[in-house]
């Protein structure tokens, strides 16, 4: 009888620890085209180097994007017109915070030049996107610890 329950016991045990463990859900990456004039023609494609991981989607009549539930890592982003890329840019997604690539295409030419514009801002380390509460520690930051 005691057997049967300590392997009764056992078995629930796993069970448990098993339903707990959930995997690790990552975040998305939004983002928007601006100043585009036929929607239906661009497409965003975003590639994680380290993994082969690659989605391509449609951008939406408003112009914009969402690539949902990526693992972490660092993902390229390319905005595609006719099988040509016209625009591109890097995001770091981890866990618990959406990433965010935004681009304004009114520097694009129709002559395939393209004009690179570099404008500074402050990189903000809070998430407005979302009312959650808590500390997010990326693999960089740890790596940066003692």
């Amino acid at each position: 009888m005691r057997s049967i329950f300590r392997k009764s016991i056992t078995a629930i045990a796993v069970t448990t620890s098993l339903g707990l463990a959930l995997p690790a859900a990552a975040s998305d990456v939004v983002g928007s085209i601006e100043n585009i004039s036929d929607v239906s023609s661009y497409t965003v494609r975003v590639t994680n180097p380290a993994t082969g991981l690659e989605r391509t989607l449609s951008v939406s009549e408003g112009g914009t994007f969402r690539f949902a539930s990526l693992p972490s890592g660092n993902y390229e982003i390319q905005v595609i017109k006719n099988g040509n890329v016209v625009a591109e840019d890097t995001v770091r997604v981890s866990l618990g915070a959406n990433s965010r690539a935004n681009f304004d295409l009114s520097q694009a030419s129709s002559d395939g030049v393209e004009r690179i514009q570099v404008v500074g801002a402050r990189v903000s380390s809070i998430d407005l996107s979302t009312a959650d509460s808590g500390l997010v520690i990326t693999d960089a930051e740890i790596d940066r610890m003692p």
